[in-house]
């Protein structure tokens, strides 16, 4: 059987992160699953300067269709998403693709003829009521999807499928993401946390993730604990970083509490995940919340805010706190430290969330999508 050629675009951005961005992660996980497929063969479409990037996410050297600059309006490459398929048409024929994934929600994605069946993915809808300036972006790209100018839609929730269908009345289908590991990679300590006892944080410094909650309840619990708070992520949004800086200093704790922008290797953040006394997730939107099930999947013990999505994706199997109330998570901080999840309790966890999230029950489901799509099923 001939396998399907599947583009996988990641012209929807030229950022080369410095840090862990869980979108681009989804997209190395998805291709290393799309590899690895018996009938699937992916394809990245991508900007000049983004392929050793795309491969070290990867995991493998990817088969490229990179948009040769020659060939592009070069006004801006925003503008260029807009003019269509001008600048790489001819790639997409020599390379036969049969079907299109485009796998992140933006206004600057390109558009594909019906006969690519393009698969749009949507992780949350923060750009279309959080922020006034992105607004004037995302509300009539909701209206294009209203249309159906994108044929079929994935969610990775089921809480993003819900606000998908308040904001564009456009149903999808739910796929989740998935949780891999490779856990023949050796821990590599990180000097600054040798020693110490530690409350971790993984997630991006953007307002919606809520990190000024934790550095609050850290704040309360300053003399009840030993431990510091060690906040790792990039940085989207430069000015978030400073008012957390800003809050630290107010409230005296600069020496326990360490804000991570650098790039950490995977062996890096194993150490991170392992170290950590407690994993804590504070966010008040998110689409699907992959780090607090790594963590668990790495049985660290875990809180996350009492919100929809984190509710669905933790299964009601990890305990929760309310986002809006420092005492309330000082408090359940307390409680987990003092009295620590059993080795059993964290083993079990961990077990059935690499079962929940595995990367083959992704791939399958994308897989029927794709044949769907086709026809072929």
């Amino acid at each position: 059987m001939k396998k399907i050629n599947v583009l996988v675009d990641f012209s929807y951005t030229t950022f080369v992160a410095e840090g862990a961005v869980s979108v681009h992660i989804y997209v190395g996980r998805l291709l290393a699953g799309l590899a690895n497929s018996d009938i699937l063969n992916p394809i990245v479409l991508s900007w000049p300067g983004t392929e050793d990037y795309i491969d070290s996410l990867a995991g493998f050297k990817t088969e490229k269709i990179v948009i040769d600059s020659k060939n592009s309006v070069r006004i801006s490459r925003k503008v260029d998403r807009f003019l269509g398929l001008i600048p790489f048409e001819e790639e997409l024929k020599a390379k036969h693709i049969d079907i299109v994934i485009t796998p992140q929600f933006s206004p600057y994605m390109f558009f594909y003829p019906k006969k690519y069946h393009q698969i749009l993915v949507v992780h949350d809808l923060i750009m279309a009521h959080s922020f006034l300036k992105e607004k004037r972006y995302y509300h009539p790209f909701m209206q294009w999807l209203a249309a159906k100018r994108v044929p079929h839609i994935i969610s990775i929730s089921q809480y993003t499928r819900k606000d998908l269908m308040q904001y564009s009345g456009r149903d999808s289908t739910v796929i989740h993401n998935s949780i891999p590991f490779d856990f023949q990679v050796p821990e590599q300590p990180i000097e600054e946390t040798q020693g110490q006892r530690f409350i971790l944080n993984v997630n991006h410094f953007s307002g919606h993730k809520n990190h000024n909650t934790l550095i609050q309840a850290l704040n309360i619990l300053r003399n009840e604990i030993p431990h510091k708070l060690y906040l790792k992520g990039y940085k989207p949004r430069e000015n978030n970083i400073e008012e957390l800086k800003v809050l630290v200093t107010q409230l005296g704790l600069e020496d326990r509490v360490t804000i991570d922008t650098s790039n950490r290797s995977e062996a890096e953040m194993r150490w991170l995940y392992t170290h950590a006394d407690l994993f804590v997730t504070p966010s008040v939107i998110e689409g699907f919340g992959w780090t607090p099930i790594e963590a668990a999947v790495l049985k660290t013990p875990v809180l996350v805010s009492d919100i929809p999505a984190l509710r669905e994706v933790t299964c009601g199997r990890i305990e929760t706190f309310d986002p809006h109330s420092p005492k309330q998570l000082a408090e359940k901080i307390l409680n987990k430290i003092s009295s620590p999840d059993s080795d059993d309790k964290l083993e079990e966890l961990s077990q059935f969330f690499l079962e929940e999230y595995s990367l083959d029950t992704q791939i399958r489901q994308f897989t029927d999508v794709i044949l769907k799509a086709l026809g072929r099923k």
